[in-house]
C-alpha cells in the first residue's frame, strides 16, 4: 500500500528505449556471422547464425543480417563428446539435449551451412570464474542528452542508482571478466478508482560491452561500476548481473569491439567488419566470418532496489504523467504475475 501511495503522490511513469544508428562498413556482403556461447549454466548455450546484407560503401545506412537457416551445427569437447544444436528458430541454434559445460574443459564449434559449406571455431578453453562477494548501489546523478517537442537536443541533468560489483579475484591466475545486466521494475496504472500492479523486463541494462582483468588488481578485491538504474518511478527495480569468465581470446576480441563503440572520432572508423574472430572457412582461411564462440563459466546474482527510500525520499526524475489502463497493456513484457524476490 505504501508503493501505491508514492505512485498517487508522484504520478511516475514513463519508459526507456534505445534507438538503432547508422553507421559505415567496409563493402562485406554475405558474410557468416556468428554468435556463439557455451556456459555451464543450463539453457543459456546457443549459437545464432546470419548473414550480412550486400550494401553501398559510399552512403550511411544501417547494417542489417538476415537469418542463416538449416546449417548443421555441433559442438565437440576435447574429451570427444558430441553435442548437436537444432534450429529453434530461424537462425538461431540450441542444444538437442541437455548442454552444461564445464570449467577448463574445451570446445570447439562446426558449421556445416545448407550451400554445403564447412566453418569451424578455433578450440575455446571455458575458464573458471569467482564468485560476486556483493552488489553496491548508490543515488547518483548524471547527464543526459534529451530530444525536445521540436526535435532539438538538450543536457539535462537525471538521477538514478550507479550499481556496482564487488569481486574478491583470485591472486593464482590471470582472470577476465565480462558482465551482463538485465532488469525487471514495478509499476501502477489506473482505470478510475481501480489501480493495476504489473512488472516490466528489461534484457540489457548495460550501453556498452563491460568487460575488465585483472592486470592491475590480482589477487586483491575490487569493485566495477556497471551502469545506472534509471530513477523514473518510486517503485521497486531488481537489477540482476551475470559475471562471465573469459579466455584471453575472447577477452581481445570484445576489447576490440569496446574500442570501436567509444571510439572517440568516428563511428564510422574503424570498420567493424574488420574485427576478426575465432571462426574460419574450412575450405578458405582467408574468408571473412564474423564473429566469436566462447565458453564462459557464470555466476549470478540481483539486488533489490527500493528506489524511493534509496533516494532519500526525493521525487524522481524525470516526472512522467501516470498512464490510464489495464498495465499489463500499456507495456511490452509486462506482466501481472509477481516475479520472485519482490515483496
Amino acid at each position: 500500500m505504501r508503493r501505491l501511495i508514492h505512485f498517487i503522490i508522484f504520478l511516475i511513469f514513463g519508459f526507456s528505449c534505445i534507438d538503432p544508428f547508422d553507421l559505415r562498413t567496409g563493402n562485406q556482403s554475405n558474410a557468416l556471422v556468428v554468435d556463439g556461447l557455451i556456459t555451464d549454466v543450463t539453457n543459456e548455450s546457443y549459437v545464432h547464425l546470419s548473414r550480412s546484407l550486400s550494401f553501398d560503401n559510399s552512403r550511411i545506412q544501417p547494417i542489417y543480417f538476415v537469418p542463416e537457416i538449416s546449417a548443421e551445427v555441433k559442438v565437440l569437447d576435447d574429451l570427444g563428446n558430441e553435442v548437436v544444436f537444432s534450429e529453434t528458430s530461424p537462425g538461431i541454434y540450441s542444444p538437442s539435449n541437455t548442454l552444461v559445460g564445464t570449467p577448463g574443459r574445451t570446445y570447439t564449434l562446426y558449421i556445416l551451412t545448407a550451400d554445403g559449406t564447412a566453418y569451424q571455431s578455433n578450440s575455446e578453453k571455458m575458464p573458471g570464474v569467482p564468485l560476486i562477494d556483493s552488489l553496491i548501489y548508490e543515488y547518483h546523478s548524471y547527464e543526459q542528452l534529451v530530444e525536445n517537442s521540436q526535435g532539438g537536443y538538450f543536457v539535462d541533468t537525471r538521477y538514478g542508482f550507479k550499481l556496482s560489483v564487488k569481486v574478491d579475484d583470485p591472486e593464482d591466475e590471470r582472470n577476465y571478466y565480462r558482465w551482463k545486466i538485465s532488469g525487471i521494475y514495478e509499476f501502477f496504472s489506473f482505470i478510475g478508482e481501480t489501480f493495476f500492479q504489473c512488472w516490466v523486463p528489461v534484457s540489457r541494462l548495460e550501453p556498452s560491452i563491460r568487460i575488465n582483468n585483472d592486470a592491475y588488481f590480482n589477487g586483491n578485491t575490487f569493485t566495477e561500476p556497471l551502469v545506472i538504474i534509471p530513477y523514473d518511478r518510486p517503485t521497486y527495480y531488481m537489477a540482476m548481473v551475470k559475471q562471465m569468465s573469459l579466455s584471453p581470446e575472447a577477452y581481445n576480441f570484445l576489447d576490440e569491439l569496446r574500442k570501436q563503440q567509444t571510439n572517440t572520432g568516428s563511428i564510422f572508423d574503424p570498420i567493424p567488419s574488420q574485427i576478426r574472430g575465432n571462426i574460419f572457412n574450412t575450405e578458405n582461411p582467408n574468408e571473412l566470418v564474423m564473429g566469436y564462440f566462447g565458453a564462459s563459466s557464470v555466476v549470478e546474482k540481483s539486488v533489490l532496489i527500493k528506489r524511493f527510500d534509496a533516494s532519500g525520499f526525493v521525487s524522481p526524475s524525470p516526472n512522467l504523467l501516470p498512464e490510464f489502463g489495464n498495465c499489463i497493456d500499456l507495456i511490452q513484457g509486462a506482466t501481472n504475475v509477481k516475479p520472485p524476490g519482490f515483496p
